[in-house]
């Protein structure tokens, strides 16, 4: 009763205070010039609200709860007091206002924010503390265990303190939403590895209301030094401007990070850096040179290091990235013959093959023959392609079958044509040309209707695959894959990882090879092998060989594999590490202690023991020098060395955790390893090598 008598008090002061007016009607309110009267009183208008005196305190004459004050409607005194629209803080008419309202903001504030505090503080354990009236700032699912499992975040106050629960999302009823206040009781306090404090146990959970706008709580940290200030935002909800100078790496199970700079942190640090799970950064074009906008998040951390974090491409913004120059992006795949016409179907596919930084292509053109100054160049705009990404630019969905990241406009290719990419365009010229594919002498020879031309795969694995296109033999018609839904059916890979072309060899060795090798995988290496193929027409004893295994660093072999018995024409033998599982070796005694090294670089050599002669040597992750550097395990150099298989290319990868290096044809030997060897995922020691 207090509480709604105090309500009524100041609704009817502030009726009181605007019927007060000597030029407003009589029926407004008071009347200056006449007295109440007794009618006046009973009907429930009492000079001074207070007791009546005739009989004290009259509840039904001064205040008629069911009569005179209408708490639904504020006051009205006959029309003269509307208080929803006379006494309004805003946003009533739905203007926007950072999610507070005409009651303040929501949640329990700066009592909220002792509790959230104290729990920050317990020790690890059980803890049992109530967190009442906490608003949730975040809902992140789950991207691995612990502290990278699903939860939520709660705040109460700008500046903070926050906290992070995680718990199952669907064991809470209500489930967790951004915008709810909330209350629940902490029972246990965890801390992962890097000091990350959490909470991984709750019980009493109750939903208070729902739908705030939580953007009140959103802190902008750009020109924050957040190296040294990260005690004081951790966890709390915040908005930054950040560009990623570093290339993304390794932070945490199933997550990368990159270092950024900001306003305040303008030199780059390990310590500062933009954190989000591979899911994500895979499907994004997000790379090294582009600045973002991220949040509102929370600031995750691990020890020292303040990770402005992403779990949901939502999540942040890019606004720019550097203009690609000569040889950064690739001109991989041309659709320009279609039966019936090529209007609207035509498509140019670009890669970049860089597996950090990513580009803008605003201010870049697409020209064919008549060249970057004629009306039918297709000035890209700002479309953004990230690492190891494709865009592509084509007529519209209905005609071309692809959904365009830039519409190819009025550029008709021709069937002999050359188009060019070029960047830091004005006007009619473009200073830098990216890349260019010139067929105008004599055209594709196997070019046919409704079939791309595409560059080989294995050639734009290659190290310079901006060179490798220029050469036309190494393009081909994609021979399986389809796209659209189109009779007759369209064959291409427009956006997605080209096909391999046909494989040829032109030359086979006449001895024995190591054909495949997996030295290293994602995580523990349960993988590793090492297959030797025989590529002859003749069985080959191999009692007087040994494989061996050598240290990059010294130039000299660390481990040796004697060989047992013979190898028929085109057999396998494998060897693998002790480590591996689910790989047999061919014989018991071909297991390796201790494992591969990783490189980078290291190698594996096939040798002679009977004439200390390497047969075949290959090197991973870079090259050594071969000759008389290298040594057996006495320091002594071998007798004769061939040139070895200097690989640039290595075994280790994110994604998937397993690929081996194969010859791309068992037993291929043209002397040139980067055209003879590539990477694969299909993973076939004792059997022929698979793209």
């Amino acid at each position: 009763m207090m509480k709604s008598f105090g309500s009524i008090s100041i609704a009817l002061a502030l009726a009181l205070a605007v019927g007060c007016d000597g030029d407003a009607p009589t029926d407004a309110g008071m009347d200056g010039s006449a007295p109440p009267t007794d009618a006046d009183v009973d009907a429930g208008v009492d000079e001074d609200a207070g007791p009546d005196d005739d009989a004290g305190p009259d509840m039904d004459a001064a205040v008629d709860m069911d009569a005179a004050v209408d708490m639904d409607a504020a006051v009205d005194m006959d029309g003269a007091v509307d208080m929803d629209a006379a006494v309004d803080g805003g946003g009533d008419a739905g203007e926007p206002d950072g999610g507070l309202t005409d009651a303040g903001p929501p949640g329990g504030g700066a009592a909220t924010s002792t509790q959230i505090q104290a729990v920050r503080d317990a020790a690890v354990g059980t803890i049992m503390l109530p967190v009442d009236d906490a608003v949730v700032t975040y809902v992140k699912p789950s991207f691995g265990s612990d502290a990278d499992d699903e939860g939520f975040f709660v705040q109460a106050e700008t500046g903070g303190p926050a906290l992070f629960v995680q718990t199952s999302l669907a064991a809470l009823s209500p489930a967790p939403e951004v915008g709810q206040v909330v209350d629940f009781r902490a029972v246990s306090r965890a801390e992962a590895a890097g000091g990350i404090a959490y909470v991984d146990m709750i019980d009493m959970w109750n939903v208070d209301s729902a739908g705030h706008d939580v953007r009140f709580l959103a802190q902008d940290v750009t020109g924050v030094d957040l190296v040294t200030m990260l005690d004081d935002y951790a966890y709390e909800l915040v908005t930054l401007t950040a560009t990623v100078v570093g290339d993304f790496s390794f932070a945490g199970s199933n997550h990368a990070g990159g270092e950024i700079i900001t306003a305040g942190v303008p030199t780059p640090t390990s310590d500062l850096v933009f954190r989000l799970p591979d899911a994500v950064r895979e499907i994004t074009s997000l790379g090294v040179s582009c600045t973002v906008d991220i949040g509102p998040t929370p600031l995750w951390r691990f020890a020292g290091t303040a990770q402005p974090s992403a779990w949901d491409p939502a999540d942040f913004t890019l606004t720019s990235c550097q203009s690609p120059t000569t040889g950064d992006l690739v001109i991989t795949e041309l659709g320009f013959r279609f039966s019936g016409g090529d209007a609207g179907k035509e498509l140019v596919e670009l890669y970049n093959p860089h597996e950090d930084d990513a580009y803008s292509l605003d201010g870049c053109r697409l020209a064919d023959a008549a060249g970057v100054a004629d009306p039918s160049a297709v000035s890209l705009g700002p479309v953004f392609i990230g690492p190891m990404d494709h865009v592509v630019i084509a007529g519209p969905a209905a005609t071309s079958g692809v959904s365009p990241d830039a519409p190819i406009g009025a550029l008709a290719i021709d069937g002999m044509d050359t188009i060019t990419l070029a960047c830091a365009c004005s006007g009619a010229a473009c200073t830098d040309t990216v890349d260019e594919v010139d067929f105008s002498a004599a055209g594709f020879a196997d070019a046919t209707d409704d079939v791309t031309m595409q560059l080989d795969r294995l050639d734009l694995e290659a190290f310079d695959p901006a060179l490798a296109n220029d050469d036309l033999s190494n393009w081909c018609v994609t021979a399986a894959a389809t796209y659209g839904a189109f009779t007759p059916a369209r064959f291409g890979t427009p956006g997605q990882l080209n096909e391999v072309c046909p494989l040829s060899c032109a030359a086979f060795a006449p001895h024995l090879v190591i054909n495949e090798i997996d030295y290293d995988d994602d995580g523990a290496d349960e993988k590793e092998f090492i297959e030797i193929y025989n590529p002859t027409a003749a069985s080959v004893d191999v009692s007087t060989m040994a494989v061996v295994l050598y240290n990059g660093s010294t130039s000299q072999e660390y481990r040796r594999v004697p060989l047992i018995g013979s190898l028929a024409a085109g057999g396998y033998l494998v060897i693998v590490a002790a480590s591996t599982v689910g790989i047999t070796p061919t014989d018991p005694s071909y297991v390796v202690s201790g494992g591969f090294q990783n490189g980078a670089p290291d190698g594996v050599g096939l040798l002679d023991t009977t004439t200390d002669t390497l047969i075949d040597f290959i090197t991973y992750e870079g090259s050594f020098t071969g000759g008389t550097t290298l040594n057996d395990p006495s320091g002594m150099p071998y007798t004769s060395i061939p040139a070895p298989h200097n690989l640039s290319i290595g075994a280790d990868t994110p994604t998937p955790d397993t690929q081996s290096l194969i010859r791309i044809l068992d037993g291929c030997d043209t002397g040139a390893p980067d055209m003879d060897w590539t990477a694969t995922t299909m993973v076939t020691p004792g059997a022929p090598n698979m793209l």
